[in-house]
């Protein structure tokens, strides 16, 4: 992990309250969460395509653009709005390291991108992932060892993370205000691969 990883990841820990509130809901950043078996997106994705055929794979794949897009939009105003000082604030008092909090101030594409990472391994989407190479506008290499999306499939002797592709191409769109990528996961743990690897190049 990247030192802006590392503490929005330990900071993302300050925010949680895993116990159930006195109406039965779960709060994460002052949000309601459901906990999921990661093995429901497998079985939702296989009878998906058990009704409509491989291509489905394609439409989960843009599903997952869609939500890597939204995610990258809102996690990036979240970061950037003054309120998320205010909570900066409460985590400085209740004993958080104050030099950790600083290195998440970076507003930077690839900052934020690293960013919405550190938050996606607290909350268990993507396991420890690797921002390998990163040249602004043009190629990114994600490495990820342990995503949601292969272990929920398992090793299934080919690649099956349609969804996480998805999301990555999604983020990348908003990040680089462009359209005009074409993503590759040219590597995957379902297939047999040590790790899952997805490329983005610009396609312009």
């Amino acid at each position: 992990m990247t030192e802006i990883q590392d503490a929005f990841y330990n900071l993302a820990e300050h925010l949680v309250n895993p116990d159930p509130t006195s109406e039965g809901t779960i709060q994460y950043s002052g949000r309601r969460f459901v906990y999921l078996h990661s093995k429901m997106f497998s079985k939702l994705f296989e009878r998906m395509e058990e009704v409509a055929g491989e291509d489905v794979r394609d439409r989960i794949e843009m599903i997952g653009i869609r939500a890597g897009y939204n995610i990258a939009e809102n996690m990036d105003r979240h970061f950037r709005e003054k309120g998320v000082m205010d909570k900066l604030k409460l985590i400085k008092e209740s004993g958080f390291n104050m030099k950790d909090i600083l290195k998440i101030k970076g507003s930077s594409p690839r900052d934020q991108i690293e960013k919405i990472f550190g938050y996606g391994m607290h909350v268990g989407w993507l396991g420890e992932v690797d921002l390998e190479e990163y040249e602004e506008g043009k190629y990114a290499k994600y490495k990820y060892e342990n995503g949601f999306d292969a272990f929920s499939h398992g090793e299934t002797g080919e690649k099956n993370c349609s969804f996480i592709t998805g999301v990555i191409q999604g983020m990348t769109i908003f990040f680089w205000d462009t359209g005009n990528i074409d993503a590759e996961h040219v590597s995957c743990v379902c297939a047999g691969d040590d790790a899952c690897v997805t490329e983005v190049n610009f396609d312009g």
